[in-house]
């Protein structure tokens, strides 16, 4: 597996095109398109996003990324925005090797705190594994206003 760190630019529309996609089929909620977009684009202007892809050593690059992810940037913390896999990405744990080699990137850059979002174990227990396997510490917040 090969991991690129483009510049954020470059690649948002696809990697919000790719996301609100893998979102919807997997039943995840999240911002409206237009609205991540416009997120991820400010923060790029900020120099402050950091995108990471991940390509299968067997079909290269040609074939396109078969995962993503980006770490918005603030201060001495980063939040863990949003994230896709295809099949193959999730055979290879790819978004697993991509956040490793992103939190290498961001401590690096001085960054000390991965905020990793909310998940609910009940729609999602994948997402809490994952989440979980990272040895973080869960937060209990005040519900969201909808």
């Amino acid at each position: 597996m090969r991991f690129d760190w483009p510049r954020p630019a470059t690649v948002i529309a696809d990697l919000v095109q790719r996301h609100v996609a893998h979102r919807e089929q997997a039943g995840f909620r999240g911002m409206e398109s237009a609205q991540l977009n416009r997120l991820l684009v400010d923060y790029a202007k900020a120099d402050s996003l950091l995108v990471g892809l991940a390509y299968d050593d067997a079909t290269g690059r040609a074939a396109g990324p078969c995962s993503a992810l980006a770490l918005l940037c603030h201060g001495s913390t980063a939040t863990y925005q949003l994230a896709w896999n295809d099949s193959c990405g999730r055979a290879l744990g790819a978004n697993n090797g991509l956040l490793w080699a992103g939190m290498e990137k961001l401590r690096a850059c001085g960054v000390r705190h991965l905020d990793l979002g909310e998940h609910s174990g009940h729609h999602t227990p994948g997402l809490q594994r994952y989440k979980a396997g990272l040895c973080g510490y869960a937060l209990q917040l005040i519900g969201m206003y909808e």
